[in-house]
């Protein structure tokens, strides 16, 4: 199946319009809606680790009704919040948005113009010498995310994540149907993956992403770890579970309130 095909089955679009696009803007304006819906949607009721992880399938080992009841609310306050056109995303609804497309992400944040570490937060599984696909985003000061170094290269409209992650798809999408972009390889050829500004970046930038991705465990492997954590957690005194879970619930609480989000993406 080729990324096209396997895009338009995970996004539940018909026709190529979106793919046809030339223009930049008219890309991260036309895309930025429906990414954002995926994205919410896959954090309500999709199977991916991100997406259960935040509602706290693993987490919630034996809370009592209440104390349930509250932490969805939160949760669904949280999403309402999110939904709106202009709402900053992070690297969870992003993270989401990746494990529904069936896409890694690797993040390289820069703070105060210094790129930094990237990072993994989700790989796809892919078998041997099969090659995936990686979306490669910038995250400038926590504020703004960009598909290349330069800031400017996305709009800063609030729908920055999604306008990135719009121009990182279509661009994958003309590597894979070009027949002269390459796959970029390990050192020993078992994994390869072609990366959404594979042109604008340095040979050792691309390294640097691979072994990022190389390092990181796959979606299924975390999955079967967070089973792991969720019966560690079951085995604990009810006590230590319910702590586990308040804390589940203020987490889910401070993301749902916009002005301690803003400060902590000031941070």
């Amino acid at each position: 199946m080729t990324l096209r095909a396997m895009l338009k089955k995970a996004m539940g679009i018909h026709d190529d319009a979106l793919f046809l696009m030339e223009d930049d803007n008219a890309v991260q304006t036309a895309w930025a809606p429906l990414l954002r819906k995926i994205a919410i949607e896959e954090l309500r009721q999709g199977n991916g680790v991100i997406a259960k992880s935040y509602r706290g399938e693993f987490t919630h080992v034996a809370p009592a009704l209440e104390e349930l009841k509250s932490s969805q609310n939160q949760y669904n306050t949280y999403l309402s919040a999110q939904a709106k056109n202009g709402a900053w995303l992070n690297y969870i609804e992003l993270g989401a948005l990746a494990e529904r497309l069936g896409v890694n992400l690797v993040i390289t944040p820069i703070k105060n113009g210094v790129q930094q570490t990237p990072y993994c937060p989700v790989k796809q599984p892919a078998e041997l010498g099969e090659i995936t696909y990686t979306v490669h985003l910038y995250c400038s000061n926590n504020k703004h995310w960009h598909v290349d170094k330069n800031p400017a290269s996305t709009k800063g409209d609030g729908n920055c994540g999604v306008n990135a992650f719009a121009q990182s798809l279509t661009r994958l999408v003309r590597q894979q149907e070009k027949t002269n972009i390459a796959a970029v390889h390990d050192e020993t050829k078992s994994t390869a993956t072609l990366i959404s500004n594979q042109e604008q970046l340095a040979v050792d930038d691309q390294k640097r992403i691979l072994n990022t991705i190389k390092k990181q465990p796959s979606s299924t492997q975390l999955h079967q770890q967070c089973l792991e954590e969720k019966q560690r957690i079951s085995k604990l005194s009810k006590s230590e579970q319910k702590q586990i879970s308040d804390d589940h619930a203020l987490a889910v609480k401070l993301a749902s309130e916009p002005e301690k989000r803003s400060r902590l993406r000031a941070k």
